[in-house]
């Protein structure tokens, strides 16, 4: 468990394949791509299991031992709003799991969902199934090694503020991804979001490149933010992006800006889905409370909402103070 950004699908990668080394395959499920399944049949005939989902970890759990892995288990949160019916599918394969010795769980989850929904909060209780073990952010010292080693910085410009947003490694990253462009003033960021305005502005840059010449990346991931926001949901098929040009996708892909699952589409993670929704959101002049009362308040809008305010803080002050007010006047 750890904040979001601190790299739990990174350790649970890493985990995995060291348990193909020492022979244990995994079984890796993620929660958030497979949410739309409400039952093991539907999970069943989506994998083309031969039978139930327990008779493949029974097969599995026989051959030297096998892991399950379940990652983005936060994604089917009460609290996070995005898949939680999806809860119960996911506990009755743990609980098949946990029927054979042979078979070890690791699953990976959100601490603020792990700490305000009860249903996640059970598998750590007394009568629980699992330990917990909690993700630390990463020290300075780390920090500063990996910026010398890596991306060749003046690490004496970066301030405490600064270093507090990279002990998270997400935006670590994302300042790696933002070094690739040279003429930048890289070190001039004093939030999250001045993060993702200089990732985008990079990753523009290098699509046209690849393209060589003006793309229309901008309307394909608004289009597919559109998607999810309609939908609230986290995922979407491919046939959203069919009018967009094939190698534009792939660059897009290629850029880590999306991931592709089979046939279907996601953003490299969750809060770059935020940023995307808030930044068109805000770009054609939308208003927050008309947007809210439009459908049902369901808690996926929770960090929509607070990305929304946040972009329009920095860009546009006096819309923010209305749009805030409105919201906390309205009846």
């Amino acid at each position: 468990t750890g904040d979001a950004g601190t790299g739990k699908s990174g350790i649970v990668y890493f985990l995995a394949q060291n348990g193909i080394q020492k022979g244990r395959m995994p079984i890796l499920l993620d929660a958030r791509l497979f949410g739309s399944f409400q039952s093991n049949t539907e999970l069943r005939n989506f994998f083309d299991f031969n039978g139930p989902p327990y008779q493949a970890i029974r097969r599995l759990a026989r051959k030297n031992g096998c892991r399950l892995i379940i990652d983005q288990l936060d994604s089917v949160s009460e609290t996070s709003g995005r898949n939680p019916d999806f809860f119960n599918c996911i506990y009755e394969i743990i609980k098949q799991a946990l029927e054979y010795p042979e078979m070890r769980v690791l699953l990976a989850c959100r601490k603020f969902d792990l700490d305000n929904d009860h249903r996640l909060r059970s598998l750590i209780d007394k009568k629980g199934i699992a330990d917990s073990v909690k993700i630390m952010q990463l020290s300075n010292k780390i920090i500063r090694q990996f910026i010398i080693d890596n991306l060749n910085l003046n690490i004496a410009r970066l301030n405490e503020t600064q270093l507090s947003l990279l002990s998270i490694p997400l935006n670590l990253r994302l300042l790696a991804e933002i070094a690739q462009h040279k003429e930048m003033d890289i070190i001039d960021f004093n939030t999250t979001k001045d993060l993702y305005d200089k990732f985008w502005e990079v990753k523009g840059k290098l699509l046209n490149q690849r393209l060589k010449g003006p793309s229309n990346w901008t309307d394909a991931i608004f289009n597919l933010s559109n998607y999810m926001s309609k939908y609230q949901t986290l995922i979407a098929p491919g046939s959203i992006l069919d009018k967009f040009d094939i190698l534009l996708i792939e660059a897009m892909a290629s850029e880590h800006i999306l991931i592709k699952d089979e046939n279907k589409y996601t953003f490299f993670h969750q809060s770059f889905f935020d940023y995307v929704f808030a930044r068109n959101f805000c770009a054609e002049g939308n208003e927050l409370l008309p947007f809210l009362k439009k459908d049902k308040q369901h808690l996926f809008r929770r960090s929509q909402v607070r990305q929304i305010l946040l972009h329009e803080r920095d860009v546009d002050p006096k819309c923010y103070i209305a749009n805030l007010k409105s919201v906390l006047n309205d009846q």
